[in-house]
């Protein structure tokens, strides 16, 4: 190790601050860490000494932090000044180095370190995590941009406007937000199978969230049992769906990501998210996901907004109506009513919006359902 380097190392304002810090020499190999820096990347010593930086840290594949820290340590040593980064995602492997990385956002500042004759001889690597604050501004820039459409919503004169403006600014926020969506479905739904789609973001994600509806099956409607997120980042391989997923594929949906709506445990709905291509959502895009349905959530807790839509004709109004009428036909509770529509709906390959329709104009009866 040059001697430069080793009086920085040996220094105890080195060890003892706070601030993560590594001492880098011109390879770009690691000669000094502290315990900061330690804590920081919950690594020890020995699996990072004598090691090259990004050799310990990897990139990546999703990712551009790992090439914009190369640009940076390079500009250091090619022209001997302070390069500060700003904030700068950068995810990390996991101790072990298996598994998926770890999102994680830094403040960088890399500063050349200078022999007797002012040549650079490394890089003082100052790394400070500033993820929580991160994620924290994210997740308010995400819930003011939510509320904003609900209040551009409530100058109109429906009462409920507001309501449905956030529910429609939750789901424009997912396809603006996750590069991998391209629409976004807000439902209610209710333990006995009464479902209201509150917002779509256009005909497509109407259509897939009728499919949900009429199938009784999919991801969106697992993430309401189960109380999880429900994710299908390829429903050519989705045997847990696969009524759902060979009709979802011919509509052009190829993934589907589902998030609950929950309060206290107790399920409210579902926010959907469609993809015509294939692939997870990363990291960052999840924790994205979970904000936006925690705001769906939290509108949803408004109990006057709730009790005025039971009086608002809903998009699935007919199907309500038809299972009840049937129910009455035939003698038989609402939910096997609803069974019975559906089954006929799916054994005509008809929309259930449209059977539903027939029944409630009275052209269609329970005794003419398919068995």
């Amino acid at each position: 190790m040059h001697e430069s380097l080793r009086s920085v190392a040996d220094s105890a304002l080195f060890e003892a601050t706070a601030a993560p810090y590594l001492v880098l020499d011109t390879g770009l190999r690691i000669r000094a860490v502290n315990s900061a820096y330690l804590r920081a990347t919950r690594r020890t010593r020995e699996e990072l000494l004598d090691l090259l930086l990004f050799e310990v840290f990897p990139a990546d594949p999703c990712a551009e932090g790992v090439r914009n820290l190369r640009a940076s340590l390079e500009r250091v040593l090619r022209y001997g000044r302070p390069d500060a980064m700003g904030v700068q995602p950068y995810d990390i492997p996991p101790p072990g180095g298996t598994g998926e990385f770890v999102c994680r956002t830094w403040s960088l500042v890399n500063s050349p370190l200078l022999d007797e004759a002012g040549r650079v001889v490394g890089v003082l690597h100052h790394a400070e995590d500033v993820t929580a604050l991160a994620e924290s501004a994210r997740r308010n820039e995400i819930i003011a941009t939510c509320y904003r459409g609900a209040y551009q919503a409530l100058a109109a004169d429906d009462p409920l406007a507001g309501w449905f403006g956030l529910a429609e600014a939750v789901c424009s926020a997912a396809v603006q937000r996750l590069n991998s969506v391209d629409a976004a479905a807000l439902s209610l739904r209710t333990p006995d199978g009464v479902e209201e789609l509150l917002a779509a973001t256009d005909e497509w994600a109407r259509r897939l969230e009728e499919l949900h509806y009429a199938l009784g099956e999919g991801p969106g409607v697992s993430a309401f049992l189960d109380g999880r997120p429900a994710l299908a980042p390829d429903l050519s391989d989705a045997p847990r769906w696969p009524v759902f997923a060979d009709a979802a594929l011919a509509m052009g949906a190829v993934a589907v990501f589902a998030f609950p709506l929950q309060a206290n445990g107790a399920p409210l709905g579902t926010v959907r998210l469609y993809s015509r291509g294939p692939g997870l959502l990363d990291g960052q895009q999840s924790a994205d996901a979970a904000v936006l349905a925690q705001v769906a959530t939290a509108s949803l807790l408004d109990e006057g907004a709730a009790h005025r839509l039971s009086e608002r004709p809903g998009h699935y109004q007919d199907v309500n109506l038809a299972a009840g009428m049937l129910a009455a036909q035939g003698g038989v509770g609402v939910a096997e009513a609803l069974s019975r529509l559906r089954a006929h709906a799916f054994g005509q390959d008809r929309r259930l919006l449209a059977v539903a329709a027939e029944v409630v104009a009275g052209r269609l009866r329970f005794a003419d359902l398919s068995d």
